[in-house]
Protein backbone atom coordinates (compact mmCIF):
# COMPACT_ATOMS: atom_id res chain seq x y z
CA UNK A 1 0.00 0.00 0.00
CA UNK A 2 1.26 3.50 -0.81
CA UNK A 3 -0.06 7.04 -1.21
CA UNK A 4 0.41 9.78 -3.73
CA UNK A 5 -0.51 13.46 -3.69
CA UNK A 6 -3.37 14.45 -6.00
CA UNK A 7 -2.77 18.07 -7.12
CA UNK A 8 -6.38 18.43 -8.31
CA UNK A 9 -7.92 17.65 -4.94
CA UNK A 10 -4.97 18.55 -2.67
CA UNK A 11 -5.46 15.17 -1.00
CA UNK A 12 -3.47 11.98 -0.61
CA UNK A 13 -4.86 9.08 -2.67
CA UNK A 14 -4.33 5.42 -1.87
CA UNK A 15 -2.58 3.53 -4.69
CA UNK A 16 -2.30 -0.21 -5.03
CA UNK A 17 0.64 -2.28 -6.17
CA UNK A 18 -0.42 -1.72 -9.80
CA UNK A 19 -0.09 2.07 -9.30
CA UNK A 20 -3.80 2.73 -9.75
CA UNK A 21 -5.88 5.08 -7.62
CA UNK A 22 -7.74 3.70 -4.61
CA UNK A 23 -9.48 6.39 -2.53
CA UNK A 24 -11.71 3.71 -0.95
CA UNK A 25 -13.23 2.93 2.41
CA UNK A 26 -11.39 1.09 5.11
CA UNK A 27 -12.86 -2.37 5.82
CA UNK A 28 -10.09 -3.94 7.92
CA UNK A 29 -9.81 -4.56 11.66
CA UNK A 30 -11.14 -1.95 14.05
CA UNK A 31 -10.66 -0.28 16.49
CA UNK A 32 -7.04 0.77 16.34
CA UNK A 33 -4.61 -0.94 18.72
CA UNK A 34 -1.83 1.64 18.65
CA UNK A 35 -1.67 5.43 18.55
CA UNK A 36 -0.47 6.78 15.22
CA UNK A 37 0.05 10.54 15.08
CA UNK A 38 -3.20 12.16 16.09
CA UNK A 39 -5.22 8.93 15.82
CA UNK A 40 -5.37 7.42 19.32
CA UNK A 41 -5.46 3.74 20.18
CA UNK A 42 -9.03 2.46 20.42
CA UNK A 43 -10.38 4.63 17.59
CA UNK A 44 -13.16 3.06 15.51
CA UNK A 45 -12.06 3.43 11.87
CA UNK A 46 -14.17 0.84 10.05
CA UNK A 47 -16.19 2.54 7.31
CA UNK A 48 -14.04 5.69 7.25
CA UNK A 49 -12.35 6.74 4.03
CA UNK A 50 -8.60 6.53 3.84
CA UNK A 51 -8.55 10.30 3.53
CA UNK A 52 -10.40 10.62 6.85
CA UNK A 53 -8.01 8.19 8.51
CA UNK A 54 -4.98 10.04 7.14
CA UNK A 55 -6.38 13.36 8.27
CA UNK A 56 -6.92 11.96 11.79
CA UNK A 57 -3.32 10.75 11.85
CA UNK A 58 -1.58 13.71 10.25
CA UNK A 59 -3.89 16.68 10.88
CA UNK A 60 -5.82 15.93 14.09
CA UNK A 61 -8.60 18.27 15.20
CA UNK A 62 -7.34 20.97 17.57
CA UNK A 63 -10.08 21.86 19.99
CA UNK A 64 -10.54 25.62 20.39
CA UNK A 65 -10.59 27.33 23.76
CA UNK A 66 -11.04 30.84 25.10
CA UNK A 67 -7.72 32.61 25.57
CA UNK A 68 -9.37 35.58 27.25
CA UNK A 69 -12.78 36.97 28.17
CA UNK A 70 -13.49 40.29 29.86
CA UNK A 71 -15.93 43.17 30.14
CA UNK A 72 -14.52 46.40 28.73
CA UNK A 73 -14.17 49.32 31.13
CA UNK A 74 -15.16 47.42 34.29
CA UNK A 75 -12.78 47.38 37.24
CA UNK A 76 -12.42 43.95 38.79
CA UNK A 77 -11.99 45.21 42.38
CA UNK A 78 -14.47 47.51 44.12
CA UNK A 79 -15.00 48.68 47.68
CA UNK A 80 -18.19 47.44 49.32
CA UNK A 81 -21.01 49.85 48.58
CA UNK A 82 -19.79 50.73 45.08
CA UNK A 83 -21.61 49.63 41.92
CA UNK A 84 -20.66 48.02 38.64
CA UNK A 85 -21.46 49.48 35.24
CA UNK A 86 -24.92 48.63 33.93
CA UNK A 87 -26.93 48.24 30.72
CA UNK A 88 -25.36 47.23 27.41
CA UNK A 89 -21.67 46.46 27.82
CA UNK A 90 -18.92 45.37 25.43
CA UNK A 91 -17.18 42.04 25.99
CA UNK A 92 -13.79 41.30 24.46
CA UNK A 93 -12.48 37.78 23.96
CA UNK A 94 -10.06 35.68 21.98
CA UNK A 95 -9.68 32.01 21.05
CA UNK A 96 -6.90 29.51 20.64
CA UNK A 97 -7.50 27.52 17.42
CA UNK A 98 -10.10 30.08 16.40
CA UNK A 99 -10.64 28.43 13.02
CA UNK A 100 -12.35 25.53 14.77
CA UNK A 101 -15.01 27.69 16.45
CA UNK A 102 -18.40 27.40 14.77
CA UNK A 103 -19.77 30.67 13.42
CA UNK A 104 -22.44 32.59 15.36
CA UNK A 105 -22.31 30.40 18.46
CA UNK A 106 -21.12 32.88 21.08
CA UNK A 107 -23.25 33.26 24.21
CA UNK A 108 -22.64 35.66 27.10
CA UNK A 109 -23.79 34.31 30.44
CA UNK A 110 -24.29 35.88 33.86
CA UNK A 111 -22.79 33.12 36.02
CA UNK A 112 -24.03 34.54 39.32
CA UNK A 113 -27.69 34.62 38.26
CA UNK A 114 -27.44 31.65 35.82
CA UNK A 115 -28.88 33.86 33.05
CA UNK A 116 -27.97 33.79 29.35
CA UNK A 117 -27.74 37.46 28.42
CA UNK A 118 -27.17 36.97 24.68
CA UNK A 119 -26.73 34.02 22.31
CA UNK A 120 -26.09 33.33 18.64
CA UNK A 121 -23.54 36.13 18.50
CA UNK A 122 -20.66 36.28 16.00
CA UNK A 123 -17.42 34.78 17.32
CA UNK A 124 -15.38 37.89 16.48
CA UNK A 125 -14.49 40.22 19.34
CA UNK A 126 -15.94 42.46 20.67
CA UNK A 127 -19.62 41.66 21.17
CA UNK A 128 -22.20 43.34 23.40
CA UNK A 129 -24.86 42.22 25.83
CA UNK A 130 -27.21 43.95 28.27
CA UNK A 131 -26.02 42.95 31.74
CA UNK A 132 -28.81 44.73 33.62
CA UNK A 133 -27.53 46.06 36.92
CA UNK A 134 -25.91 48.01 38.31
CA UNK A 135 -24.78 45.48 40.91
CA UNK A 136 -23.73 46.58 44.40
CA UNK A 137 -22.53 44.37 47.23
CA UNK A 138 -22.48 45.65 50.80
CA UNK A 139 -20.32 42.77 52.04
CA UNK A 140 -17.32 41.05 50.47
CA UNK A 141 -18.32 38.89 47.51
CA UNK A 142 -18.26 38.74 43.72
CA UNK A 143 -20.37 38.77 40.54
CA UNK A 144 -19.24 36.81 37.48
CA UNK A 145 -19.83 36.49 33.74
CA UNK A 146 -18.49 34.07 31.13
CA UNK A 147 -18.48 33.37 27.42
CA UNK A 148 -19.62 30.16 25.80
CA UNK A 149 -19.21 28.89 22.25
CA UNK A 150 -19.44 25.69 20.17
CA UNK A 151 -16.63 24.12 18.18
CA UNK A 152 -16.98 22.72 14.66
CA UNK A 153 -17.48 19.25 16.12
CA UNK A 154 -20.58 20.48 18.03
CA UNK A 155 -18.91 20.52 21.45
CA UNK A 156 -19.78 23.43 23.74
CA UNK A 157 -16.91 25.06 25.64
CA UNK A 158 -16.67 27.91 28.15
CA UNK A 159 -14.34 30.75 29.01
CA UNK A 160 -13.02 31.36 32.47
CA UNK A 161 -15.13 33.68 34.60
CA UNK A 162 -14.73 37.44 34.43
CA UNK A 163 -15.42 38.46 38.02
CA UNK A 164 -15.92 41.73 39.85
CA UNK A 165 -15.07 41.40 43.54
CA UNK A 166 -16.03 43.66 46.45
CA UNK A 167 -13.69 44.24 49.41
CA UNK A 168 -13.39 46.14 52.64
CA UNK A 169 -10.47 48.53 53.00
CA UNK A 170 -7.60 48.18 55.43
CA UNK A 171 -6.38 51.49 56.86
CA UNK A 172 -2.91 52.28 58.13
CA UNK A 173 -0.84 55.35 58.93
CA UNK A 174 0.62 57.62 61.56
CA UNK A 175 -1.21 59.81 64.06
CA UNK A 176 -0.37 61.68 67.26
CA UNK A 177 -3.80 60.75 68.65
CA UNK A 178 -3.77 58.09 71.36
CA UNK A 179 -7.00 56.61 69.98
CA UNK A 180 -8.74 57.06 66.63
CA UNK A 181 -12.35 57.94 65.89
CA UNK A 182 -14.02 56.68 62.70
CA UNK A 183 -13.15 59.88 60.83
CA UNK A 184 -9.50 59.54 61.90
CA UNK A 185 -9.37 55.97 60.58
CA UNK A 186 -10.74 57.07 57.20
CA UNK A 187 -8.17 59.88 57.10
CA UNK A 188 -5.13 57.61 57.52
CA UNK A 189 -2.73 57.74 54.58
CA UNK A 190 -3.10 54.09 53.49
CA UNK A 191 -6.38 52.44 52.54
CA UNK A 192 -5.90 49.43 50.24
CA UNK A 193 -8.73 47.07 49.33
CA UNK A 194 -8.08 43.81 51.13
CA UNK A 195 -9.44 40.36 51.91
CA UNK A 196 -7.41 39.90 55.10
CA UNK A 197 -5.13 41.65 57.57
CA UNK A 198 -1.75 40.25 56.42
CA UNK A 199 0.36 43.07 54.99
CA UNK A 200 3.65 44.94 55.21
CA UNK A 201 3.51 48.73 55.31
CA UNK A 202 6.00 51.57 55.76
CA UNK A 203 5.21 54.40 58.19
CA UNK A 204 6.38 58.00 58.29
CA UNK A 205 8.41 59.31 61.22
CA UNK A 206 6.65 60.65 64.30
CA UNK A 207 3.50 59.70 66.15
CA UNK A 208 1.90 56.34 66.78
CA UNK A 209 1.71 53.78 63.99
CA UNK A 210 -1.78 52.45 63.35
CA UNK A 211 -3.21 49.41 61.64
CA UNK A 212 -7.01 49.26 61.31
CA UNK A 213 -8.99 46.48 59.64
CA UNK A 214 -12.49 44.95 59.74
CA UNK A 215 -13.20 42.93 62.86
CA UNK A 216 -14.12 39.91 60.71
CA UNK A 217 -10.49 39.64 59.49
CA UNK A 218 -9.41 38.40 62.92
CA UNK A 219 -6.09 38.61 64.75
CA UNK A 220 -2.40 38.36 63.92
CA UNK A 221 -0.49 35.38 65.27
CA UNK A 222 0.63 35.44 68.88
CA UNK A 223 3.97 37.03 69.77
CA UNK A 224 5.26 37.69 66.23
CA UNK A 225 2.12 39.12 64.58
CA UNK A 226 3.61 42.65 64.37
CA UNK A 227 7.27 42.61 63.34
CA UNK A 228 9.85 45.29 62.53
CA UNK A 229 11.24 44.21 59.15
CA UNK A 230 14.59 45.93 59.80
CA UNK A 231 15.54 43.56 62.63
CA UNK A 232 12.87 40.86 62.68
CA UNK A 233 11.84 41.72 66.24
CA UNK A 234 8.23 42.01 67.47
CA UNK A 235 6.83 45.53 67.70
CA UNK A 236 5.40 46.53 71.07
CA UNK A 237 1.71 47.38 70.65
CA UNK A 238 -0.67 49.26 72.96
CA UNK A 239 -2.63 47.36 75.60
CA UNK A 240 -5.48 48.26 77.92
CA UNK A 241 -2.83 49.45 80.40
CA UNK A 242 -1.74 52.12 77.92
CA UNK A 243 -5.29 53.21 77.09
CA UNK A 244 -8.61 51.75 78.24
CA UNK A 245 -9.95 51.86 74.67
CA UNK A 246 -7.69 48.89 73.82
CA UNK A 247 -9.75 46.53 75.96
CA UNK A 248 -10.30 43.76 73.42
CA UNK A 249 -7.68 41.05 73.07
CA UNK A 250 -7.01 38.07 70.80
CA UNK A 251 -3.80 36.05 70.51
CA UNK A 252 -2.27 38.43 73.04
CA UNK A 253 -2.80 41.54 70.89
CA UNK A 254 -5.01 44.30 72.29
CA UNK A 255 -7.21 46.43 70.09
CA UNK A 256 -9.96 49.03 70.18
CA UNK A 257 -13.19 48.45 68.29
CA UNK A 258 -14.64 51.36 66.29
CA UNK A 259 -17.74 51.46 64.08
CA UNK A 260 -16.76 52.89 60.68
CA UNK A 261 -19.06 53.93 57.82
CA UNK A 262 -17.30 54.22 54.48
CA UNK A 263 -17.91 56.93 51.88
CA UNK A 264 -19.37 54.69 49.16
CA UNK A 265 -22.53 55.72 47.24
CA UNK A 266 -24.26 53.00 49.26
CA UNK A 267 -22.53 53.52 52.63
CA UNK A 268 -21.46 50.40 54.51
CA UNK A 269 -20.90 50.31 58.27
CA UNK A 270 -18.67 47.72 59.89
CA UNK A 271 -16.64 47.38 63.08
CA UNK A 272 -12.92 47.98 62.70
CA UNK A 273 -10.13 46.75 64.92
CA UNK A 274 -7.66 49.49 65.80
CA UNK A 275 -4.10 48.41 66.65
CA UNK A 276 -1.56 51.04 67.80
CA UNK A 277 2.14 50.94 68.59
CA UNK A 278 2.70 51.21 72.31
CA UNK A 279 4.87 54.29 71.89
CA UNK A 280 5.09 57.21 69.52
CA UNK A 281 8.06 56.47 67.25
CA UNK A 282 10.31 59.27 66.08
CA UNK A 283 11.74 57.42 63.09
CA UNK A 284 10.33 55.65 60.06
CA UNK A 285 9.54 51.97 60.36
CA UNK A 286 8.21 49.14 58.21
CA UNK A 287 5.94 46.75 60.07
CA UNK A 288 4.89 43.33 58.83
CA UNK A 289 1.59 41.91 60.04
CA UNK A 290 1.08 38.17 59.83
Amino acid sequence: MAFKFNPLTSELDLIGSNGGGGGGTYTGSSPTTVTVGGLPSGSAIAGETFTQILQSMLVPFLAPSFSSFSMSGQATSLEVGYATVSGTQSFTFSFANAGNVAANTLSIIDVTTSTTLASGLPVTSPESANIGGPFTLTAPGSHSWKGQATNTQSTVFNSGNFSVSWYYRNHYGTSTNAILAASDILALVGNPLASGFAQTQSFAAGGYKYYCWPDTFGSPTASTGFKDTSNGLPVAMATSTDNAAYSNVQNGWYYALVSVTNTAPTPVTTNYRVYRTQNALGGTITIQVS
